[in-house]
């Protein structure tokens, strides 16, 4: 929303992981087993984050916490997986995890999340938006989203599109996104 203002949104794409709602998706607070269940106990402690630009892992908590200084450290992991990596080894107390990422560990790498646990749950915002360039014509628009449509409603995509999550997908309009900055 910030470092792409001159964009279209095309749509976004439905996922069934739990914690996504419509469009909508949230990450999950998490922490070590061992570790406090109130993020005000997390004050002064090291913060994972996947990237700065990121709403899902950095942006959502820098919003509920009141920014960097919450905590004592925070270290850019460069992804969810590998925050969770960094809390898995005690090198990090918290992270903010989306909710899709968490569920696709969950299933496919679980060993992964052993010793952690979600203390809380951020905002639900709108997901990624799929976007194009502000200059891409209006019919080409449409032609994205009809064939974005049609491969979510293909039953040949079936397999793939229940390995991603994804249930569907719909058109929203770029000011629904706006929520984050509210």
């Amino acid at each position: 929303m910030t470092t792409l203002p001159d964009v279209q949104v095309v749509g976004a794409f439905l996922f069934s992981a739990p914690g996504c709602e419509g469009a909508n998706y949230r990450s999950w607070l998490v922490v070590r087993e061992d570790g406090q269940d109130v993020l005000e106990q997390f004050r002064g402690q090291v913060l994972a984050f996947n990237s700065s630009d990121s709403q899902s892992g950095y942006n959502s908590i820098m919003k509920m916490t009141g920014g960097p200084a919450f905590f004592s450290r925070t270290v850019a992991s460069g992804g969810h997986r590998s925050s969770v990596a960094l809390l898995r080894r005690g090198e990090a107390d918290i992270a903010a995890i989306d909710c899709i990422s968490w569920a696709l560990l969950l299933r496919d790498f679980p060993q992964e999340l052993s010793g952690l646990k979600i203390i809380g749950q951020t905002a639900s915002v709108p997901g990624l938006p799929l976007i194009t360039s502000a200059q891409t014509p209006a019919t080409t628009v449409e032609a994205l989203r009809n064939g974005l449509r049609k491969t979510v409603a293909d039953p040949a995509n079936s397999a793939l599109l229940s390995a991603l999550m994804i249930t569907g997908f719909t058109v929203l309009p770029r000011e629904k996104w706006q929520v984050i900055f509210n």
